[in-house]
């Protein structure tokens, strides 16, 4: 830095605030910059300083904005190319970061290159326009935010915290839904190929040990099924008129008897191939038909539970700020009146307001309560049950719903997000919890119960019967182990009949002793000689 930039009120802020940087920190010198640039937008050095300091504060959005902004000139500097390429690498975005890392062959142009298709043009443009899709979703989600300016936190610095988390929360859970959405189109045409492959490999295996390898009979069967289960989405995905409901109600009947007869025809002209319509080409079309779903829905299934982690991962790690965002969000919909009149918002409110009850219930007094503090933790339970049946009352309101009721949940949720905000949870709404009703047990624990004592029950007896041809015991040996195994059933048999078997034996041991005591015969003592004649 020269003297004559050195001079400039902007660069003595930047100074400035260097060493407040330094001595206490990015959030106490971020102010500084702040004002430095508003003196000099186009000194890049001021640009890049405040760039960084927003992007380590987690203010992506600011540090979006800053770059939209930024003049033409200052925005070619490499030194801030470099700090907008960890802005985007941060938010997820690899093709923008790409686009600040130039034309030179370096270490890092060649990472960004790889990750962003390489050679292939195409996908990196996919992928920008995909990134682009995400920051509107971002730009539209974030609607929320304006209520924090409106709730009651006295801390300004407070304030700007909670806006910053929660619009990072809002975006974490906006790229995990776009991941979802890109993986899901993915994950239709891989389900469809793998459902397709296992459906000619099963029929080609069963094909192949009855009638030989015929790909006569094989081919066109799956051929004509692939075009099937292709027009099955085609017809699924418009089913708009009842012409195609009606279509959609005999594909079934279509993906059965069309295949069946394509390989009737095709075993029909393979020499040698003792092939029938009926019953050979029904059941061995319902067979591969039976594999391909069986392999789809198996590869649907792992998608939904990958797709289910993906999002609690983001709604576990920021826990607190998911359920700020919950209610900030009730708080933006709930005054609208063509929402409140529209029953599928309202129940989507009320099981809105239930998430929220069961995490403050359940998950947040874990979180602040994780030692071995038993006491601390029972009390902090029995706080989150209280506020969790506060919230709760609130679903009665937009249930049974009411104009004065509108107006207070209205206030009560301003006051309750409020406080749950500003950290102030010793304030909120408390109502004794209800006693917990003692749940029946479902029939997974019933069925799990009686696995577990068949298992216990049979275990010596099968120990003894699957060793015996490596022990080898004798025939006394092996009936006295017969004997102790069929007891030792029938004993833990009675023990989970009656579990207070054992407090019986316990009662009638003293008592059986003293009667075995009573009825042992007695020694009698040896007469004394008199010294009679």
């Amino acid at each position: 830095m020269d003297d004559s930039d050195a001079a400039t009120p902007a660069r003595l802020l930047l100074a400035q605030a260097d060493e407040v940087w330094r001595r206490d920190g990015v959030a106490a010198a971020e102010p500084l910059l702040a004002q430095a640039y508003l003196l000099a937008p186009d000194d890049a050095k001021v640009a890049e300083n405040r760039l960084y300091a927003l992007y380590c504060l987690g203010r992506y959005r600011d540090a979006l904005a800053l770059l939209a902004e930024m003049p033409h000139g200052a925005r070619h500097d490499p030194y801030l190319r470099a700090t907008a390429r960890l802005v985007y690498s941060g938010l997820g975005w690899h093709a923008h970061a790409y686009a600040e890392t130039g034309r030179h062959p370096t270490l890092q142009w060649l990472k960004a290159w790889s990750r962003t298709g390489g050679p292939l043009a195409a996908v990196r443009r996919r992928l920008l326009a995909r990134e682009q899709s995400e920051h509107d979703s971002w730009d539209h989600q974030s609607r929320a935010l304006e209520i924090v300016s409106k709730l009651d936190i006295r801390d300004d610095a407070i304030r700007a915290n909670v806006r910053t988390r929660l619009d990072n929360c809002i975006r974490q859970w906006v790229a995990a839904t776009t991941r979802n959405n890109v993986a899901g189109a993915w994950g239709r045409g891989a389900r469809l190929t793998a459902g397709t492959a296992g459906q000619v490999a099963a029929m080609w295996l069963v094909t192949a040990g009855l009638w030989g390898p015929r790909p006569a009979i094989v081919v066109p069967c799956a051929l004509i099924g692939l075009a099937l289960v292709a027009g099955q989405h085609h017809v699924l995905s418009r089913q708009t008129t009842l012409r195609a409901s009606r279509i959609v109600e005999w594909l079934p009947w279509l993906l059965v008897v069309i295949p069946g007869l394509t390989a009737w025809a095709a075993g029909a002209y393979a020499p040698g191939a003792e092939f029938r319509l009926w019953p050979d080409g029904l059941w061995l079309t319902g067979f591969g038909y039976a594999v391909h779903w069986l392999i789809r829905r198996m590869l649907y299934q792992a998608a939904l539970r990958l797709a289910a982690l993906r999002l609690n991962r983001v709604w576990e790690g920021d826990l607190r700020w998911a359920i700020l965002d919950s209610l900030v969000r009730l708080m933006l919909e709930t005054p609208d009146p063509t929402l409140r009149n529209d029953l599928g918002y309202r129940a989507r409110w009320v099981s809105e307001l239930e998430w929220v009850a069961r995490r403050l219930e359940k998950d947040l007094p874990a979180r602040l309560v994780h030692t071995g503090d038993g006491e601390t933790r029972e009390w902090a339970r029995g706080r989150g049950a209280g506020v969790a049946r506060a919230i709760r009352s609130y679903k009665r309101r937009i249930i049974a719903a009411t104009e004065p009721g509108w107006r207070s949940l209205e206030t009560d949720l301003h006051t309750f997000t409020s406080r749950y905000a500003s950290g102030d949870f010793g304030a909120l709404p408390w109502k004794p919890p209800p006693s917990r009703p003692q749940r029946p047990r479902s029939r997974r624990g019933i069925a799990l119960d009686v696995t577990r004592t068949l298992v216990v029950m049979a275990a010596p007896l099968s120990g003894v019967l699957l060793l015996q041809p490596f022990v080898g015991l004798d025939a006394p040996m092996l009936a006295w182990a017969k004997v102790i195994g069929v007891a030792w059933a029938v004993l833990y048999l009675l023990l989970a009949m009656d579990p207070s078997i054992r407090d019986k034996i316990d009662v009638l041991s003293p008592l059986m002793g003293t009667a075995r005591e009573d009825l042992r015969p007695r020694a009698v003592p040896p007469r004394e000689e008199h010294g009679e004649r």
